[in-house]
């Protein structure tokens, strides 16, 4: 199972993972389960939900027991029981599916339109009826109070086939020039066709005559919007009595959030009433998407529920974990530029999506000082670590040190009576301020304590760092003052003393140094 996210919204997808060949034996399919971690974590809903070749589209039943899908090659439509999660039945057919759809609750009346005009009727046992239509079908909808078959193609016309009667009725005629999709309301049963100009024609059924139009074209566009192609409706379903769809060939709505399977997309069906979909792809493989933001999990499959809880509590990995997202720019910098619009790049927003394996490959070649790089910023942190746990060394700034000297006693000062105060809160200093930052960097501020007027403000300061300053020269005194002998000469290059008699071997009144060698050049 993979998790991705998009606009927020979680999407599971119940498919991802390796499928087991058929022809394995059970043994080797065990063996495989037990050695690939990937085939341990894939979910299986229905046993055998793929097709041979391609799908092309998908349905579900009315009660919600069975799934149709219809693919090629050879043409073939298959049933799949949920109450099973097992293929129920297949059958073969003469040419390719446009579209088919379930006349029944079950799976006991069905009805395909072929690529080659043939409509053809399937009861419980197999193949029923076949007739054709005059103009090559692209969709069609069933009027279920009067049993027609209302196709839709490349034509202006609507053509209605009556299932009581057994013939064809009168056309309804349209002002496009072909029409792509259709649908009918299931309140009120209103048909409405959408055209390739972008409009979406409502008929009643009842009276056989045009209720309304709904210009899609003009509306979907958005100001300053650039457009290659005319927005064509590709896509219309009906929600409740008085909410419609509308897709668009180019791509304009508001989107909720947005499935990117490997492979295109030929059919998106939703199971009723849950949050779970099914996709037709150009892949034998058929995806199973659940979205817990649309709705709960059927019941026959209500685990989901309980295994996507356990999962939000402990969060996985999401789909672009093992991607890295670069900019045209980037691709420019590593020599990518030339596989914009193949298969290793997937674009997304301002950007593509490519490996993150091909991304470090790549850009360990461009440059391969990197790690070089990386290792010595590695050394800085450490030696930064070790230095924070020294005592740390107030350095003062080049001018106003007496005052920033002050002030960083005054917050030493602060700092200790908030720590015995709870409830005490530490103002903020001058010197972390960039506010005051010029006036201990620029010598145009530099305080003279000795002018008048610095006196006038502060009597006390200055009293108080006369005495300070008095102190320091004191103890100043008296540190050179124990530096010196007071029963000797102090040399001007080291220190040294003279004894009366000397040492051993020299003579009298010379001057020696402690280490006990004669200094010639110094004279008593």
């Amino acid at each position: 199972m993979q998790i991705s996210s998009v606009n927020d919204v979680k999407i599971y997808n119940l498919s991802h993972g390796k499928s087991l060949p058929e022809w394995l034996s059970d043994r080797k399919k065990r063996q495989l389960q037990k050695q690939d971690v990937d085939i341990q974590r894939r979910i299986e809903l229905i046993q055998d939900f793929e097709m041979p070749t391609v799908c092309t589209s998908i349905k579900v039943s009315r009660d919600g027991q069975f799934i149709l899908a219809a693919g090629t090659y050879k043409p073939r439509v298959r049933c799949y029981d949920t109450y099973q999660l097992s293929l129920k039945f297949e059958r073969c057919l003469d040419s390719d599916v446009v579209a088919f759809d379930i006349l029944s609750d079950d799976y006991s009346k069905l009805v395909f339109l072929h690529a080659d005009r043939y409509v053809e009727f399937h009861s419980q046992h197999g193949n029923y009826y076949k007739t054709r239509i005059p103009k090559f079908g692209r969709d069609f909808s069933y009027h279920y109070p009067s049993c027609d078959l209302y196709f839709v193609g490349s034509t202006s016309q609507v053509f209605r086939l009556n299932l009581e009667q057994g013939r064809f009725l009168n056309s309804l005629q349209t002002d496009a020039v072909e029409n792509n999709v259709c649908d009918i309301n299931p309140v009120h049963h209103l048909f409405a066709t959408g055209t390739s100009e972008g409009r979406v024609e409502c008929w009643d059924p009842r009276v056989r005559n045009r209720v309304g139009t709904l210009d899609c074209a003009l509306s979907s566009l958005a100001e300053g919007a650039e457009v290659q192609s005319l927005p064509s409706i590709s896509a219309l379903k009906f929600n409740g009595s008085l909410t419609m769809a509308v897709g668009t060939s180019t791509g304009q709505g508001k989107a909720f959030s947005s499935i990117q399977p490997q492979t295109n997309i030929n059919d998106v069906c939703v199971y009723p009433n849950s949050g779970m979909l099914f996709t037709a792809n150009e892949d034998p493989k058929m995806n199973t998407f659940y979205v817990p933001a649309l709705g709960p999990a059927p019941r026959w499959c209500s685990f989901l529920d309980n295994l996507t809880e356990e999962l939000e509590e402990s969060p996985e990995s999401t789909v672009y974990d093992d991607y890295k997202f670069v900019t045209r720019k980037d691709l420019e910098n590593l020599g990518l530029s030339h596989l914009v619009g193949s298969s290793l790049l997937r674009a997304y927003m301002h950007g593509y999506f490519m490996d993150v394996r091909l991304y470090h490959k790549v850009k360990s070649m461009a440059n391969p000082f990197a790690y070089e790089e990386y290792r010595k910023d590695k050394i800085r942190q450490k030696i930064e670590e070790s230095r924070t746990q020294r005592v740390p060394v107030k350095k003062l700034p080049k001018v106003n040190k007496e005052l920033a000297l002050k002030l960083m006693e005054q917050g030493d000062d602060e700092a200790a009576l908030n720590t015995r105060k709870k409830k005490g809160k530490a103002l903020p200093s001058v010197l972390g301020d960039d506010r005051f930052k010029v006036m201990f960097e620029n010598p145009d501020y530099q305080v003279d304590e000795q002018s008048i007027e610095f006196r006038l403000l502060n009597p006390i300061v200055s009293k108080v760092g006369e005495k300070k300053q008095k102190k320091l020269r004191l103890m100043a005194q008296q540190v050179a003052a124990s530096k010196k002998v007071t029963h000797g000469w102090q040399c001007p290059r080291r220190q040294m003393h003279v004894r009366p008699n000397g040492f051993i071997g020299s003579p009298v009144g010379t001057k020696v140094h402690k280490h006990g060698k004669n200094v010639p050049n110094c004279t008593v």
